[in-house]
């Protein structure tokens, strides 16, 4: 019974902390928890759920018995198949939410939530059936990664939001996430199909990298967007968020019109 609590707590509170942090990287109109955890929870159960759907159809589809071990057992589908899917399903849910995207690192405080609602469902699965080890493992390796994959696409659908850019650019912040976990799982899966020590710690290594490199880029994004927009009345005071018509926060009606110290036109 200990142990399937410590499964429980090291699979879903590191996805926890990790959205409190992002979400709290946000000096000025910081995310509203409400939402923010509305797509946690899509990450949670619409993802997965919409992702395991996905990945049975396709298999069913697809004549994969030639190619999935081509480099060892599950390549294809560990490396290929579940990368499109899942990034594409995790970020999906922002679509309910694209509201609150009035900046654009809110896309990437979003789309990490909902990296991190998956990222903990998953993690509980794996582990429940693999043990504490693995558990570990995937805190500490896999959870960052999914909150990073989705951040990069959710990044993308508040440039095209914001920013009016072109749907490429959302294109290719999906196709970046999608080679990024393609490349993660296919050393998490060399890693686990082989017994060469130096396979192993090289695939380790790979994996952190991408976790510090991901997390870093992230939270700097996010602090960096944030601090260019310093969302204070010109008596210095912060301003509150709040939504006027059609979306536009108070924020950037005193901008347009100019605010009093009290954050009133």
């Amino acid at each position: 019974m200990l142990a399937i609590a410590l499964i429980v707590a090291l699979s879903i509170l590191p996805s926890v902390l990790y959205m409190v942090w992002f979400r709290n990287s946000e000096k000025y109109e910081r995310e509203r928890w409400r939402p923010l955890i509305g797509i946690f929870l899509w990450g949670a159960f619409g993802g997965v759920a919409l992702a395991l759907i996905l990945e049975v159809i396709l298999e069913e589809l697809l004549p994969l018995d030639a190619v999935d071990s081509l480099v060892y057992p599950g390549f294809f589908i560990a490396a290929v198949i579940a990368p499109i899917i899942e990034e594409f399903a995790k970020p999906l849910g922002l679509r309910f939410v694209r509201r609150e995207i009035n900046e654009v690192e809110d896309g990437l405080i979003y789309g990490a939530a909902a990296g991190l609602g998956f990222a903990a469902i998953e993690s509980l699965g794996y582990s429940l059936s693999s043990g504490i080890p693995v558990a570990i493992l995937r805190a500490v390796i896999s959870t960052p990664v999914h909150a990073g994959m989705a951040a990069l696409t959710g990044y993308g659908m508040a440039l095209v939001l914001v920013k009016k850019r072109s749907g490429w650019v959302l294109m290719g912040c999906y196709v970046c996430a999608v080679v990024i976990h393609g490349i993660s799982n296919f050393f998490i899966g060399w890693a686990g199909s082989s017994e060469k020590v130096g396979i192993i710690l090289a695939s380790i290594a790979i994996e952190l990298a991408a976790v510090i490199g991901l997390v870093v880029f992230v939270r700097k994004r996010i602090k960096r967007l944030d601090s260019k927009r310093p969302y204070l009345s010109p008596a210095g005071r912060l301003l509150p968020r709040a939504a006027g018509a059609g979306g536009t926060s108070r924020v950037l009606l005193c901008e347009q019109v100019g605010c009093g110290a009290s954050g009133r036109g």
